[in-house]
């Protein structure tokens, strides 16, 4: 696992600025390597982030308290049920969605990594 900060007493024995320009391109390699480190621990914690349950309440009891509403209309009845039910199954649906993409990068749906995979080859390869 890639670490987020480098111990300065690895660096300092690899490699020790002689000039002010290096001093300054020195710091900034790794000012940079530690923002790359620090986004991959963001991304990294976004994949495992999921749906809360906070709302995922919040869509269950929106979903409920608008479906009945519908019954506050004054229709007939058969079309009253027809219209209720169609609402019902939009609303599962949306449901079925957000959860079916709670998790984007797994499950069918998943980012591939073969483009990734194929510029990390490449760089390898300029060596």
């Amino acid at each position: 696992m890639m670490s987020s900060k480098i111990p300065a007493t690895l660096y300092n024995e690899w490699f020790e600025p002689a000039t002010l320009g290096q001093q300054v391109l020195h710091a900034e390699t790794f000012r940079q390597y530690n923002e790359v480190a620090g986004l991959r621990r963001q991304r990294l914690h976004a994949i495992g982030a999921s749906f809360a349950l906070c709302h995922g309440s919040v869509v269950l009891i929106g979903a409920f308290l608008t479906i009945t509403v519908t019954y506050l209309l004054k229709m007939q009845r058969i079309v009253h049920f027809v219209l209720t039910g169609f609402f019902a199954m939009f609303i599962g649906l949306v449901v079925f969605v957000i959860i079916s993409l709670d998790q984007p990068l797994s499950g069918s749906l998943a980012i591939d990594s073969g483009p990734y995979q194929l510029v990390l080859d490449r760089l390898i390869d300029l060596k």
